[in-house]
């Protein structure tokens, strides 16, 4: 059996793929015509298009998707509405019974251009059952900890409190994510790779800026600094899987911004720790532990759904970065960050770190219905991006 391989923007090669894997890459848009693609029988790469993988059938959806495109692209500065769904249908199924997750369709990553027109309208469960686990078990080990103050209990504490909302969260934006062209194995890829980037970047931000210090002006430098490292990192996916769709771009955002809660999680307990002892980690662990439902996950997904709303069907370039409608919601973000940050250095931080979350959930909540635009449910020609 032959094997397989393509050849991404950077110089990477990837594979091996079997010729059906490869057809399902292209039909999932994750290879396209003008990607290179070999095998040992070759004695060059070649252009998806040119080679024997190629047949009538995927002419006539590369036909479909660049009249797509072409529409796509003739028409950006004139999108159409977001999907019109409410908050309460958004999730409807939270408090329904549930008797087994489809785990096809959970885990899955290879849903077609085509077959994402035909699909319904997502309805978010899961997320709430993995948080209302990990919130039970939370509750349970911060009553024997606080109880009986023994150290025992803090790996647990710090694991659930650190991964809890982040996780949940990314499982939230990955039941909305209807384009299924983003594999389990490729968020994976996000948290991991994008977490030791990050652990690198808050080393070095925190050397120069050590927590506590800085007051107002430190915090707000620190949320500048952070929202650019996340750019980076989202930007930097996005560019390698060329994703077109908002919902995508949201999911992405979601899981590098995850990734960002659970070390400063970590690295604001341990720092607790060393400096306060036993009931200061405990008290960080629970505030950052509650406060992620509006940091740096939704933070994230706001400038993943950014990037890719401004950048369309192209490839991710300069121009997208300083383009109005982008530099808007990255604006947003950097002010919710250093108002985060700011109301962090006074005593009544609760109240207003509750508003915070509600303002960019405001945020998400558009994005989404800008995301679920792109779906086309039965007899509707709703369409976005």
């Amino acid at each position: 059996m032959q094997k397989w391989y393509y050849l991404v923007d950077d110089g990477e090669i990837i594979g091996p793929f079997a010729a059906e894997e490869m057809i399902d890459l292209y039909k999932g848009e994750k290879i396209h015509r003008e990607t290179y693609v070999w095998n040992e029988e070759l004695e060059e790469w070649l252009y998806f298009r040119d080679s024997s993988l190629y047949n009538e059938e995927l002419e006539k959806i590369a036909e479909e998707q660049s009249s797509e495109n072409e529409r796509v692209q003739n028409n950006q500065g004139d999108r159409e509405a977001p999907a019109s769904v409410s908050f309460r249908e958004l999730f409807s199924e939270v408090p329904q019974k549930h008797p087994k997750v489809d785990e096809g369709g959970f885990f899955a990553g290879s849903m077609s251009g085509r077959d994402l027109f035909e699909a319904s309208l997502p309805k978010p469960w899961v997320f709430s059952r993995i948080l209302f686990v990990m919130i039970l078990t939370g509750i349970v080990l911060f009553s024997m900890a606080y109880l009986f103050y023994l150290p025992q209990f803090l790996p647990g504490i710090l694991m659930i409190s650190a991964f809890a909302v982040p996780f949940a969260i990314v499982v939230f934006f990955w039941e909305l994510n209807v384009p299924k062209t983003l594999r389990l194995f490729d968020l994976g890829h996000t948290f991991f790779v994008g977490s030791l980037i990050i652990l690198v970047f808050m080393q070095i931000l925190y050397r120069w800026f050590p927590l506590g210090e800085g007051g107002v002006p430190g915090a707000v430098l620190i949320a500048i600094l952070m929202a650019l490292g996340k750019l980076a990192i989202i930007s930097a996916f996005l560019f390698r899987w060329n994703t077109r769709y908002y919902l995508n771009g949201l999911l992405i955002g979601a899981t590098v911004g995850a990734a960002f809660a659970v070390f400063e999680t970590t690295g604001h307990a341990l720092h607790s720790y060393a400096s306060g002892g036993y009931g200061e980690i405990l008290d960080t662990l629970l505030l950052h532990g509650w406060s992620a439902v509006g940091s740096h996950p939704i933070w994230g997904a706001i400038i993943g759904g950014a990037l890719v709303f401004v950048k369309g069907n192209e490839s991710l370039g300069k121009e997208h970065f300083i383009h109005p409608d982008f530099l808007k919601l990255f604006a947003v973000v950097m002010v919710l960050h250093a108002a985060w940050n700011i109301f962090l250095l006074f005593d009544y931080y609760a109240l207003p770190l509750i508003v915070l979350s509600v303002i960019a959930w405001v945020f998400i909540f558009r994005g989404i219905q800008q995301g679920l635009g792109e779906i086309k449910p039965s007899g509707s020609q709703t369409r976005g991006m």
